[in-house]
């Protein structure tokens, strides 16, 4: 713990640190497979290389100073990516990456209805999506410091989410409470970070607890009914927690006494638990008190119960402290752990508090031996499967959509489902369109429904930009899971292209995310559509379009079918496997990189805030190149300096890396506008960096600041750039955004804007974006997910017998 920092737990008494674990005697790790001393339902599993994901220098860089400050929440987003939630100091944040790069954006997560001024320190922690309503659940570790940070009296709570991003939390009260009074400790009381698991349908959470008689138990649990917790809070009301006592669930979540789970009540400085379903129950990993190297070590146990574990078996015993263990698993559910799963955990030197000057994110594979493992071996182990859960031509029906289906068109934009509008069954077409009634034509009127319909097996695009839409939503008995779309086929109604046809373009959507995009070409006889979805919840809708490209003449399509399955189970290796996509951040615009002399390159806008206000991006003006300044400013001349006389663009200018705000309020802007073939999705700032001109404070000079806008929109807080001339790093999640959205990066002075030049100046935006890998290789792939290309395979069939209303656009005019 580095001096002045947030106060954090784990402050050692002297019992605690003469503590000497009874399992050193087996702590030395050899490479391969490890087996306990003991027989008695004992692990057998090999351990991977440590894993450094961040150094305590990139932790630092990130703005992550005292990450992650206890257990990791983990939710998976669908795309390859997870939100991870931890404690970063004193308070809760959301980071947004990978597995291997968790910290890819930060954003502020905030929990509303606290009391007020209970608590000197709340951060968390553990999360748990309810897969029918996407709620999350968070755990969080709050405390009360008496004469220091290092001087606390700890407890766990719950929050529920209240948005559809999950940074918003609302308070649903204490959980746990230690049995002894805070009135009664004699040193500080850590109860750890609340890892739960689900099991028999019951939320059990795993926590420290401190006896009102003297003593602990190192590892204790109280539980309530999954059903309960979220009725209550659907009104944001708590629930009632019952501790594990004497053979029972006796005593209350709140104060209650409790007994230690593990044999010899080993000591247990930080755990995490996960529900593992390749064992059926649970594991653990955990970190022991300093042994007598002061070391930390890290330890795993299993659990059929919840209640009674199996002797710990060491699994990382290094030099220095191991601290705030996470298991994370590799499938649909990161919650939940398999054959194959990770350790991630704080590697520090230092150690205690001090850990955060060195402090490493570390993880490490585990992996379990099967033929070892498995108490009850099946003899016949089912065989992985892909389930159908739903198929476009076997659900289709007449009159109104089998259940989970929708059939749509879009009047505006795509990436905004709630615009969406349902096509209506036409008995007189055959087909559901936009009237229930005659198929709307071109009549010398352009409608952008024109032709638009869907039936059993086909059907035809609206005008350019309206799409016929087939969407499934996933029901609750379809279940959350890893998903693919495949046994996928489109086809032209004909095999011959006249005369300014151009074919038809797909998009593909989850929610209100673009996935990919595939062109159907005129010369097409058929296209195979098929991708990976990813892990997907109960309630997510994948949505089907196909378009037109830059007209809809000839645009009759057949053959459409798509079918949505289900991964039963995670086998070593598909037998049918198909293109796994990779997903990475791919830039789309870089301030340098762009920059130009003369005037701005395409999307991108330099600005100033002329009005003195911000919050409205038509009121900003234009800079103009000036080859006088060398940099662009408010008069293509001369600068306007101050001459006796203030104005708001006194200094104003901006250059390749460099600048100078006008006055207070009046702002120097650098914006991009997405452009068409940057695309909607979902999108980050990063890169970013400014420092002051000079590393010098002279008189009254009082720095700088930075805001990031998109369109009139502030996103997260004002930055404060320093007068010593230290480069200020800042990143931004951008979220979902569409073409025509713009961002905006603008630099002002403080109060004053005395010797405010700037240097160092630079951003970088970036797409998220889908590559289609090799059968899962992740090389050597073709980006899917940008702007419209030609499909990637074509799938050559006999020609059919067309459509009974199969009618053509040629000129205009209909042609049968």
């Amino acid at each position: 713990m580095i001096a002045n920092a947030p106060a954090r737990r784990c402050a050692l008494s002297s019992p605690q640190f003469r503590r000497i674990r009874e399992l050193v005697a087996c702590a030395t790790l050899a490479v391969g497979a490890f087996v306990a001393n003991s027989t008695d339902a004992a692990l057998v599993y090999s351990v991977g290389d440590a894993e450094v994901l961040y150094t305590a220098n990139q932790r630092n860089s990130l703005g992550l100073n005292y990450w992650a400050d206890g257990n990791l929440g983990v939710v998976p987003l669908g795309n390859g990516q997870y939100d991870f939630y931890g404690a970063n100091g004193s308070a809760p944040i959301r980071t947004t990456g990978t597995l291997a790069n968790p910290a890819m954006s930060k954003s502020t997560v905030n929990i509303a209805g606290l009391p007020p001024g209970a608590y000197n320190y709340v951060a968390g922690g553990p999360v748990y999506t309810d897969p029918a309503s996407g709620k999350r659940l968070m755990i969080y570790h709050a405390e009360k410091h008496a004469s220091s940070g290092q001087d606390f009296y700890s407890v766990l709570g719950m929050a529920i989410s209240t948005d559809s991003q999950g940074l918003n939390f609302r308070d649903l009260g204490l959980v746990v409470e230690p049995d002894v009074p805070m009135s009664q400790r004699t040193q500080s009381i850590d109860v750890g970070g609340g890892s739960f698991a689900v099991m028999n349908n019951q939320l059990y959470i795993y926590y420290r607890d401190y006896l009102e008689g003297g003593g602990s138990s190192e590892l204790a649990v109280a539980r309530a009914p999954l059903a309960d917790i979220f009725n209550n809070a659907s009104t944001y009301q708590g629930t009632s927690f019952s501790k594990y006592y004497d053979g029972g669930w006796t005593q209350p979540g709140l104060g209650g006494k409790s007994s230690p789970l593990e044999v010899g009540n080993p000591g247990n400085a930080w755990s995490s638990v996960s529900y593992n379903d390749y064992l059926g129950g649970l594991v653990m990993m955990s970190s022991a008190w300093p042994n007598m190297n002061g070391n930390n070590d890290l330890y795993m146990s299993s659990s059929t119960d919840g209640v009674t574990w199996s002797p710990r078996q060491v699994v990382v015993s290094t030099p220095g402290e191991q601290m705030y263990p996470t298991l994370i698993g590799t499938g649909a559910d990161p919650t939940h752990t398999g054959q194959s799963f990770y350790a991630y955990y704080t590697d520090s030197q230092a150690g205690a508090w001090n850990r955060w000057s060195d402090a490493k994110l570390v993880r490490r594979l585990i992996t379990l031996d099967p033929a070892t493992n498995n108490p009850n071996p099946n003899p016949n182990p089912p065989t992985p499967t892909w389930t159908t859960v739903a198929d476009y031509q076997d659900d289709f029906k007449t009159g109104g959509p089998a259940t989970g289906w929708k059939y749509m068109w879009n009047t505006g934009a795509v990436g905004d489902a709630s615009k969406y509008v349902p096509l209506q069954w036409s008995s007189s077409a055959n087909a559901y369109n936009t009237t229930g009634g005659a198929t709307r034509e071109w009549n010398g009127t352009l409608h952008n429904d024109d032709y638009l319909m869907l039936n059993a097996e086909g059907g035809h695009p609206g005008r350019p930009g309206s799409y016929t839409i087939a969407g499934y939503t996933l029901q609750a008995d379809d279940g959350a899971g890893k998903y693919r779309l495949t046994g996928s086929s489109i086809m032209k109604n004909d095999t011959v292209a006249f005369p300014g046809e151009d074919g038809l373009t797909m998009l593909f959507y989850l929610n209100n995310t673009r996935l990919a995009s595939v062109d159907v070409s005129e010369f097409s006889l058929g296209t195979n559509f098929d991708r990976d979805l990813g892990s997907l919840k109960v309630g997510d809708t994948i949505y089907v379009m196909v378009g037109s490209g830059k007209n809809n003449n000839y645009d009759l399509f057949r053959d459409f079918n798509f079918t949505l399955q289900k991964y039963d189970s995670l086998p070593a290796s598909d037998p049918n496997p198909i293109p796994q996509p990779v997903q990475q951040w791919q830039s789309v615009a870089g301030f340098r990189q762009d920059f130009k002399t003369g005037g701005p390159a395409a999307g991108w806008k330099y600005q100033w805030s002329s009005s003195g206000k911000l919050g409205d991006a038509s009121k900003f003006s234009d800079l103009k190149w000036s080859s006088i300044a060398g940099a662009y400013n408010t008069t293509g001349a001369a600068t306007t300096s101050f001459n006796g006389k203030a104005r708001g663009d006194d200094y104003l200018t901006l250059g390749l890396d460099a600048g100078h705000p006008g006055r207070a309020g009046f702002y120097t802007i650098a914006g991009y506008t997405l452009q068409a073939d940057d695309g909607g999705g979902v999108y980050r700032l990063t890169g970013g960096t400014l420092s002051k001109g000079d590393a010098s404070k002279i008189g009254d000079e009082d720095g700088l600041e930075l805001m990031v806008f998109v369109n009139n929109t502030l996103i997260g807080s004002i930055e404060s750039i320093l007068t010593d001339g230290s480069i200020k790093s800042f990143v931004r999640d951008l979220g979902q955004l569409v073409v025509g959205d713009t961002i905006y990066v603008m630099i002002g002075s403080a109060k004053n804007q005395n010797y405010d030049a700037f240097s160092n100046f630079n951003f970088t935006i970036e797409r998220w974006t889908t590559v289609a890998g090799n059968n899962g290789s992740g090389v050597g792939g073709d980006i899917i997910s940008s702007i419209p290309e030609p499909a990637s395979a074509s799938l050559m069939v006999a020609a059919a017998v067309g459509v009974a209303a199969s009618s053509r656009r040629r000129a205009g005019r209909c042609v049968v």
